[in-house]
C-alpha cells in the first residue's frame, strides 16, 4: 500500500475484512433486523461498557501527544451513553462481571496505553 495513503482510508482497507466477518455474526443480524433478545443486548452493552472505559482511559492519558491526541474526542465517547443504556434497561447489569474476552480486550487496550499509545489510534477508529 501506498506510503501517501490517509490513515482513515488505510485503516478502512485493511480492516474490511474483519468489519465483514464482525457484520455476519448472528447477534449483529438480530440487532440490525430487530430480533435482537434483550437480555443479548444487555450483555453486549455490559461487555462493550469495559473496553470503552479503558481506551477513552486511555486516549485521555495521552491527548497531550500531537498524534494519539487527535482521537481523544470527548463528543465521541460512550461510556456514559453507555452506563445510561444500562441504567435503564437493567441497573442491576452494571454491578455483573464482563464476558472474559471483553476483560482481554480491555487489558490489551491498557497495555497498549501503557507501552504504545499509538496503536491505540487504530482501535479508536474501529469503535
Amino acid at each position: 500500500m501506498s506510503t501517501t495513503t490517509n490513515l482513515s482510508s488505510r485503516l478502512r482497507e485493511e480492516t474490511k475484512s474483519a468489519h465483514s466477518s464482525a457484520e455476519e455474526a448472528p447477534l449483529f443480524h438480530a440487532i440490525f433486523d430487530g430480533t435482537c433478545s434483550r437480555e443479548a443486548m444487555l450483555g453486549l452493552e455490559r461487555a462493550l461498557l469495559d473496553v470503552y472505559i479503558a481506551l477513552e482511559d486511555c486516549l485521555q492519558t495521552h491527548a497531550d501527544d500531537p498524534r494519539v491526541g487527535q482521537f481523544a474526542i470527548p463528543e465521541l465517547y460512550r461510556v456514559s451513553a453507555i452506563r445510561s443504556d444500562l441504567r435503564e434497561l437493567m441497573p442491576e447489569s452494571l454491578e455483573q462481571p464482563t464476558v472474559p474476552a471483553a476483560d482481554t480486550y480491555a487489558a490489551h487496550l491498557r497495555e497498549l496505553g501503557r507501552n504504545a499509545p499509538l496503536l491505540l489510534i487504530a482501535h479508536a477508529y474501529t469503535r
